[in-house]
This record gives C-alpha cells, structure tokens and sequence, in this order.
C-alpha cells in the first residue's frame, strides 16, 4: 500500500499503487502524480469525488498505461452530497487501456456506466467486473464482454432485471449478487444455461422470487431431461431472500462441493449447509414445517458418499434413503424422530447400516423404537441421547439377562474398605433396582441397547431428566460415559477412561470409582452436598487421573483422612478445576501429595472465600509444581495467597470476575510469571497496581 506516499509520481518503474487517495489541497498527492507511472500493473484511486472536471480526470493518462491489468476507481459511498453530472463526465474520462483485466467501480452517483462499458466496449480484455453502490440505470453490455470470468454487482438499488444474454452466459465462472434490494427476476428466463459458471452468490435480494433454471431443475420438461444445469457449478450461496420459494434439490449435479442456503421463502428448509471435500462430505438440514420428506430437498442418488448427516426439525428419513447413505458415519438428529422411519424399522426385514456415530436431541421416538434402530447399527460406537421425555429407562441387553444374582460393589478394593453395614446397604439396593429392571423390559420407555453393541459401543452419553440408568457392566469397550439428570446406583465399567456425572442420583460416595484405575478425565457436577472425595485415593496414587473437575459439592474434599495417605509420596493429576477453595486447602497432606503433578488450577464459581487462613496459605504453598492459576467469578475474595511468590513455576496467572479483590499480594508475585490478566474485574485499584508491572511481566492484559 502507497497511500501515502508524498509526490508517488517520481516512483516512474512503480507497478503496484493498490491504493492512490487523491488530495487536491496537499501539494504532492494529486491525481496527475499517476500521469507517468506508466509500468503500473495494478492501481486504485480513492477519493474520486474531488475531482469535477474531464481535465482534471485525464491527467491520470490511464489510456496510455498499457501494462496496466488491475483497476479499482472509487468514490466514497458515505459522502454527503454529490455532483452527478460532474461524476458521469470523471468517469468518462477515466477510460483505462484496452488490456485491462479486473476493473471495480464503488460509489459512482452519474446516471449511467461509461461508454467505454456498452455496446461500443473498450475493454475486451476485461475477464472480472465488480461494481458497488453505483447509482446507474443504464448498465454495461454483459453480453459484449466475450472474455468476461467473473461478475460482482453489490449494493445497487436500480436493478430489477438480470439480463442472462447468451453470450455472456459462456465463459463466465463466478457471479456474486447481493444487495440488490430491487433485484425482482431473471431475463429471460433462457433455453441455455452456464456450463462454466463455478461460483454463485446471491444474498440480501428481498424481492428476488427465483433463482436461475430452479424450474428447469425440479420441474425439468422432457426436452430438459439429459441437460445438466450449471455442469461445473463447485459452490452455490443463497442467503436473506425471503420471496425465493422454489429450491432445487441437493446435490443436483457431482461438481458441487459447497452449498449454503439460508434465510429464503422456502417452505421447506430454515437453512442447509452441503460441503464435499478432501476430509469428506458433510451435509445439515433445518427444516421448516412444510417439508414432509427429505427428498424434498435433497438428491439421495447423489448423496452416497456423504459421511456425517445434520438434520434438524425434519421427518423422519425414509428407510429406503437411509440404506442408501453407505458411507454415512455420523448421524445427528434434534427435534426429529430417531433418523428413519419407526414403523419401517419395526416392520422387519434384514438390514444393517454401517453408522459410527449418532446423536438425539429432543426426540418424540420411544425406547422401543430406537432399540429397533439400534439393532441394526453393528458398527456403533458412539451413541448420544438428550432430553428425550419418551425414554424413561435405559439398559444394556446382555446385563438384563443377568440378573439373577445381586452384584457386589466394585468398590470393595484392597485399596478400601467399606463399612459393612454400607456395603449390605447398597447390595440390597442394586438387588432391588435389578429386580425392577427384570420386570420394565418390554416398557415403551426402555431404551435397550442391543447385546452386539457391548463390544463395539466406546462412548455413551446420557442426558434425560428423570431416567434410570440400568447397570452398563456388559459394555466392554465403553472407555467415554457422561450422565446428566439421571439415576444411576451401579459399579462403573472398569474400562472408562472419561467420566462425567452432573446432576447424577445414587452416587452417594466415591468409593464406587476406586476400581476405574484407567481413568484419565473425571467431571463431577452436583452431584449432592455430602459428597465427598476419599474414595479417589487409589486413582491419585495409583491410577492415571491426570484431569479433575468438580463444582457444586461443598466441601468435597473437606475431612480428609490423612491416614490411608501416609508413604504416598506423589500422583498424576495434572489439572484441577473446582469450586471448594477451602476444602482443598484445609487438606494440606492432599497439597503435599499434588505438589510434584499439579501444573493447573482453576478455581471458579466460588462464593463464599473472602481471604485464606494462615493453614491455607501454607497449603497453598506445598503446589510447588503450579504453572497456571485462575480465579474465576469468586466475587467474595478479597486478598490473593500472600505466598503467591514462592511459585517459582508459576508462567500464567488469570483474575476474572473477581470484583471484591483490590489488590495483588503484599510479597508480590513470582519472577517466572510471563502472564497476567485481570481484564475482567472491573476493579480500578487492582488496574493501576498491574499497569505499574508493565515492563517486569511479558503480557499483561488490563
């Protein structure tokens, strides 16, 4: 960019001026500095509107700049008043060199193009033509401009037609509409069509009712039958043009790779969104009440190599189609039935589908139906159910033809020992939940996985309100396991490497996860107010828990048992996020054991620390390994750790939301810090305090 180059017109072998802002008032930057850069290849000229005059204009010598390829003439579209009689003779006398290639013309208000643009065209070289927030209602001979790639007319409230001459329908790749708020049809409507065009855009078109051959395409006449409509056509965008009503169907022709529609007066579909690349082919639906069948809108013969399906709002998928989709690996629907046909799938007949992957959100589909689906994916391995109010009841085939026997509590590890009474307590309530499940399995509400899926289903999520969640000890491979607002009174799967529980009832100690020696995630979300952490022990010190997350349970790791924890010299935990400031602390054998892993600590959502004991602060201090600390929305604290610059590890510090704190601590912080961040407190004090480090501290963010 030389914008502002003083007396640019002595740069004479100067071949790129990309923008050129004319100043008749400063000496230096008028437009006759252009006169002799005759090895331009590109050039744009801003602030057009200063010039009034053909001679003024001419002293540019654009005509004589025959290297010249690339030219944008502007004139600022914000500009409160305007000459258009003046601009239609500037304009005019703008005429660049016959080989010119890319032209753009914004904020022009003259009546008309230049007549270097019509019938008599100057520029046949020309191959890509944008013009923007032009005034015209005469427009330039599209058809006239034989080499014409690219087309982009944006902003322009005087078109109502677009005139599809032949000729120009040749060679041209990419045409980009928008903005034409009185752009009403297509003329005429044409017997050809574009077997080059590559690119089409039309956004913000309110009043525009079709889009080019879509009758042709939906509707096609048996002339029309072997023609392939936009036979090249890679990437197609429909947006904000509500009185489109007629959609073709997707994808009509093998060259499409990128398909966005959305916001347009179909009856059919909110928004779709097609991509086809090297990684694979990816589609999204959102339907609107008027579709009734998907191949409505879509190509299913087209359509065979898709691998990952969206569809939201719509009806359920034909079984035919579905068995069609043979490279389809992943499968979400929300606010739709399951995917296919319920009375199809539970009609019989012998199919498989290779899916991987599904999702349900917000399904009307009972148990009973998607337990039909299910057994005929052999292949799934990741299954995600939310907020379905018909499935009241979940359970795994295999483990409800073994139910003969109570099962003990995993929990009985030689790492642990559970007070017997508790033990019988909870083998009585496994026995009496089981002996419910035997009774509930023919239930509409039961969802039962297949016993096939035992040894290929890895991850699993659970999120209904008020379900109950049956023994899943059959899942072999299960390694991911997230429930939320369910219950749940059994062992986990002892192969679980994430686990996630929110809202869970029946976990009521944590004893029940000591056996889960694989773990490397655990999330924890309240889940009751007297729970507590000591059955993690053995995954501290003897499992491969490296992340941990726990909110919403108080005091969760307050009374700690220092005793089982004697001769334990380290663990593996690495990060840990949580709400229980104090209960952490006040655990300073539990510090000690953290001190040589943890490098991460969050506390967040936490509403009741205002400043921390001297106990504390010595805790706090054992995390020598600490690199990265947050306080995150405790709006009560009001002093940090005075020990804070004994970290000497410590690289990142963040202080968000935190509005009772004003100021660092006393002692300082520590020389290894290289971040700090306290734009979020919205505290002068503290503001002033860290702008005085600036310079002592890499980045700081105020």
């Amino acid at each position: 960019m030389c914008k502002g180059i003083y007396n640019v017109g002595k740069l004479k072998l100067l071949q790129e001026l990309r923008a050129f802002a004319v100043n008749k008032e400063n000496e230096g930057f008028e437009i006759n500095q252009l006169e002799h850069l005759t090895e331009l290849r590109e050039v744009g000229i801003y602030n057009l509107e200063k010039i009034h005059t053909k001679e003024e204009a001419v002293e540019a010598k654009l005509i004589q700049k025959d290297y010249l390829h690339k030219l944008t003439l502007d004139w600022d579209s914000e500009r409160p008043n305007s000459e258009p009689g003046a601009e239609v003779v500037v304009l005019e006398s703008l005429q660049p060199h016959r080989n010119l290639q890319e032209l753009r013309i914004t904020g022009h208000r003259g009546p008309s193009c230049p007549t270097w643009l019509r019938d008599n065209l100057v520029v046949q070289a020309l191959q890509s033509l944008s013009l923007f927030s032009v005034s015209w209602d005469i427009f330039p001979s599209f058809g006239k401009m034989w080499n014409l790639r690219e087309l982009v007319l944006s902003n322009i409230s005087t078109i109502k037609e677009f005139d599809l001459e032949q000729s120009f329908c040749k060679l041209v790749r990419k045409i980009t509409l928008t903005g034409l708020e009185n752009f009403e049809k297509w003329v005429p409507q044409p017997t050809h069509f574009l077997p080059h065009l590559q690119v089409l855009i039309i956004t913000d078109c309110p009043k525009l009712s079709e889009l080019p051959f879509s009758s042709h395409i939906v509707y096609p006449l048996k002339q029309d039958w072997n023609i392939d409509w936009f036979p090249k056509l890679q990437k197609l965008k429909i947006e904000n043009c509500p009185e489109v009503l007629l959609l073709p169907p997707i994808p009509w022709t093998q060259s499409l790779c990128s398909v966005k529609i959305s916001d347009v007066g179909s009856k059919l579909v909110k928004k779709l969104v097609y991509s086809k690349s090297s990684s694979g082919v990816e589609l999204e639906v959102n339907a609107q009440d008027g579709l009734h069948n998907l191949d409505q809108v879509l190509l299913f013969s087209q359509l065979t190599e898709i691998q990952e399906l969206k569809i939201k709002n719509c009806p359920p998928l034909e079984l035919k189609y579905f068995i069609m989709l043979t490279s389809l690996k992943k499968l979400w629907a929300w606010s739709s039935n399951h995917g296919v046909v319920a009375s199809e799938v539970q009609s019989g007949g012998e199919w498989q589908h290779p899916v991987e992957d599904i999702k349900i959100w917000v399904s009307d589909s009972s148990g009973k139906e998607l337990t039909q689906f299910l057994s005929h994916l052999p292949k799934l391995s990741k299954l995600q159910v939310y907020r379905c109010e018909n499935i009241t009841q979940f359970a795994v085939g295999v483990d409800l033809q073994q139910t003969t026997s109570p099962v003990v509590s995993s929990s009985t590890s030689s790492d642990v020992t559970i007070d017997e009474t508790q033990a019988k307590d909870e083998q009585q309530e496994i026995a009496e939940v089981e002996k419910e499940e035997a009774n509930t399995v023919d239930d509409d509400g039961l969802l039962l996985l297949p016993a096939h899926l035992s040894n290929s289903l890895q991850t699993l999520v659970i999120k209904i309100g008020g379900a109950v969640v049956h023994s899943l000890s059959a899942l072999q491979a299960i390694t991911t396991l997230w429930l939320e607002d369910c219950s749940f009174y059994h062992p986990f799967p002892p192969t679980l490497l994430d686990l996630q529980l929110s809202s869970v009832k029946g976990v009521q100690t944590m004893e029940s996860l000591s056996n889960l020696t694989s773990l490397t995630r655990l999330e924890i979300y309240r889940c009751g107010e007297d729970l507590r952490c000591e059955g993690l022990l053995p995954l501290l010190t003897r499992g491969q828990l490296s992340n941990l997350k726990v909110k919403g349970s108080p005091n969760f790791f307050g009374g700690w048992d220092p005793n089982p924890m004697r001769g334990m010299t380290e663990s593996k935990l690495q990060n840990l996020e949580t709400d229980d400031i104090e209960g952490l602390l006040d655990a300073p054998v539990l510090c000690s054991l953290l001190s040589s892993s943890l490098t991460s600590l969050d506390f967040i959502g936490n509403h009741e620390t205002t400043r921390f004991t001297k106990e504390q602060e010595e805790a706090f201090q054992r995390l020598t390994s600490l690199q990265e600390l947050w306080f995150w929305g405790c709006d009560k604290l009001e002093h940090l750790p005075a020990g804070l610059n004994k970290l000497t590890n410590l690289k990142r510090l963040w202080i968000w939301w935190c509005p009772a704190l004003r100021s660092l601590p006393n002692g300082g912080l520590p020389s290894s810090l290289r971040e700090l961040d306290v734009n979020r407190c919205d505290n002068e004090e503290l503001t002033k305090q860290c702008r005085r480090l600036m310079g002592t501290i890499p980045k700081i963010i105020l």
